[in-house]
């Protein structure tokens, strides 16, 4: 007893074949022409075999369709769609900052060099460096309101005179911090 869709299938597909073996064989039938083996699937009027536990032979056999749909053409279908994770809406305003570093802090200036300038008469250059923790580098230095290329950085000022100025740190996270330092320009000989 099969009671399961394909052992259906499988007598559907056997009863047929074996018939058509059955006559194909010599002497056995009256036609001399050869019947087909495969035929195509149209809907069959004829009874068919019922195996106990089967379908009822009023409902239609597996890969044969009916000539009439039983389903209203109007009839909309609904698409079945598989839930899809969707991503998670991003804040709108103020892009992201960059990252925070600790606060920056400028803790001394200090002169670490002093030369005579030839090029104008007393005159000195100073370099100077600028001491500070905290922010995020690249830095960008300033020594009265004058972009410096880089930290120790060069100032003009004369023989025993004072120099008096104001600099300034900035961080790319945003922080800047500055302090005015003093240096008394003493050159050597």
């Amino acid at each position: 007893m099969c009671a399961l869709a394909p052992c259906r299938l499988f007598l559907f597909v056997l009863f047929p074949l074996s018939a058509a073996l059955a006559c194909s064989l010599p002497g056995a039938g009256a036609s001399s022409a050869p019947t087909p083996l495969f035929r195509t699937a149209t809907p069959r009027t004829e009874s068919t075999v019922t195996v106990p536990g089967s379908r009822p032979p009023s409902e239609t056999p597996l890969g044969v369709f009916p000539p009439t749909s039983t389903r209203d053409p109007s009839a909309s279908l609904t698409p079945i769609i598989a839930p899809s994770r969707t991503p998670s809406p991003t804040p709108t305003g103020t892009p992201p900052s960059p990252p925070q570093g600790e606060l920056l802090v400028i803790h001394f200036v200090e002169a670490v060099g002093i030369r005579r300038d030839s090029s104008r008469p007393n005159g000195a250059i100073v370099t100077v460096r600028i001491a500070f923790s905290g922010g995020v580098g690249p830095f960008i230095y300033y020594d009265e309101g004058v972009l410096q290329p880089g930290n120790p950085f060069e100032a003009d000022s004369s023989c025993g005179g004072t120099l008096i100025h104001t600099t300034r740190v900035e961080s790319a996270d945003g922080q800047s911090s500055s302090m005015s330092y003093f240096v008394s320009v003493d050159c050597p000989p």
